[in-house]
This record gives structure tokens, sequence and C-alpha cells, in this order.
């Protein structure tokens, strides 16, 4: 071997070992660059989830309040629903310390949203079942039993909010509209069921009956809340003439939600 071609294989090696060891350096810092990246996302996962759980828990556990029942609130509150007549004091009982209304497992005339969610579903499971009776049914019936009651609620909720802005120094929760308007869905399944076991003659006694119910519940509720209001004689008096309006319009929703099955 010459000195020529010694000198060439010896810059050859030099240079495949340059080359290797640059490349060694690369893949050690991409590997130090990937840990950093996966290390640098989980922290900002983790930020995000926290922020998202704080937000979440600093807006939404106010809902914890109208979930917070047990089976004995459930079935008396069933009882005044349907049963309103009987029911004598539907002032809303309150905590002594710190003077903020106690949730509906301590009080009775709490409203609540575990009743009308849980009537709500019923009353599409109802009207899809009656539906397949008939043979009548397919999915999209279903979303529609789901769908339309949401708007038409949805309108009777609005019309009641504006009922009380009219009404000068009411001002009430939105939940408490919703839970009011939504206790109708028990009578409305107590007459699906009725309809189904007994025909629709006894449905629409049913549904007239727990219709003038639920009216006469609306009005006690509402009376009551009125009360606990500064001048509450002449709001109570001013309230109970729009509330009348209310009352026509029970019947005519509930007698749809029933009927919409066939």
């Amino acid at each position: 071997m010459t000195t020529d071609q010694f000198q060439d294989t010896k810059f050859e090696i030099k240079h495949t070992r340059s080359q290797s060891f640059h490349f060694e350096d690369n893949g050690g810092f991409d590997d130090q660059l990937a840990k950093f990246g996966l290390s640098y996302g989980a922290r900002l996962v983790s930020k995000g989830n926290q922020v998202f759980q704080n937000n979440f828990s600093k807006n939404f556990s106010f809902l914890k309040f109208y979930f917070n029942v047990n089976n004995s609130y459930i079935l008396n509150k069933l009882k005044i629903i349907l049963f309103p007549f009987r029911h004598e004091n539907w002032q809303r009982i309150q905590d002594g310390n710190i003077n903020l209304n106690l949730p509906p497992r301590a009080d009775i005339n709490a409203p609540d949203l575990y009743i009308p969610l849980m009537s709500y579903i019923t009353y599409i499971l109802l009207a899809s079942f009656a539906s397949g009776i008939k043979n009548s049914w397919n999915p999209e019936i279903m979303g529609l039993y789901a769908s339309i009651p949401i708007v038409i609620i949805g309108l009777e909720i609005l019309i009641l909010n504006l009922i009380f802005f009219l009404v000068n120094q009411i001002s009430f929760s939105w939940f408490f509209s919703i839970s009011s308007c939504g206790y109708k869905f028990v009578g409305i399944d107590l007459s699906i069921i009725i309809g189904l076991l007994f025909g629709n003659v006894f449905r629409y006694i049913t549904l007239f009956i727990t219709s003038f119910s639920m009216a006469v519940f609306l009005m006690r509720q509402f009376k009551a809340y009125a009360t606990n209001l500064e001048n509450s004689l002449i709001v109570k008096n001013a309230l109970q003439n729009r509330i009348y309006l209310i009352f026509l319009i029970e019947l005519p929703i509930a007698w749809f939600f029933s009927n919409q099955k066939n």
C-alpha cells in the first residue's frame, strides 16, 4: 500500500467515525428533545385539566343543590304535585346560620331538577312504547318525543320569565321556572299509563285532573314565593292576575304531550 492510499484510508476512517459520532450526538439530542416535549405536553394537559375542573366546579356546582334529593323527598314531592290541596305550608325553610334556603332533601317546598328530568325521560320511553304498540314507531319518532317537549317547555319558561319580569321587584332563578314547568311530566306520564291500561277515556280524565292539580300547585308555589318579597301584598295581587294566564296554557300543553304519541 502506498503512502497516498494509506492517507486516503485513514481519512475515510476518521470521516466515518466523525459521521457516526455526529449521528450519535443528534440521536441523543433528539431523545432529549422528545422527552422534554412529552414532559412539557404532560404539564400542559395537567394544567388544562386542573383549570377545567376548577371552572366546572365553580360554574356548575350549584346544580348539586337541585339534585340533592332522597327517597323521602321524592315520594312526598310527588304527593304534593298530584294532590296539592292537602299541603298547607308552602314556605321555604332557611338555614338560620347563613340565611340560605335548604336543599330539597331538607325542604319539601324546594324546587328540584331530579323529578322533572326523570319524568321527562319516562315520558319519552312511554310515548315510544305506546307508538310501538300501534306499530307506528321508528327511530326518528323518539327524537321528536325528546326535542318537541324541550322547545315547548322552553317557550313556556320564556313566557313565565316575562310574566315575572313585568311584575316589579320580582327576581327568581331560571331553575325555579324549569323545575316548576318540568313537574307537569309527572301527570302526563300517569295519564299515558292509565290510557295504556284502561283506554283513552280514562286517560283524558286523568289528564284533566292532573293538569288542574298542576295549576293549583303552581299557583300556591308562586304565591308563597311572592309573600317573601317587599311590598308583598301589591306584588302578590299583580302576580296572581298573571298566574291565571299560565293556568290557561297548562291543560293544552299537557293535552298535546299526552296525544303526541298518536
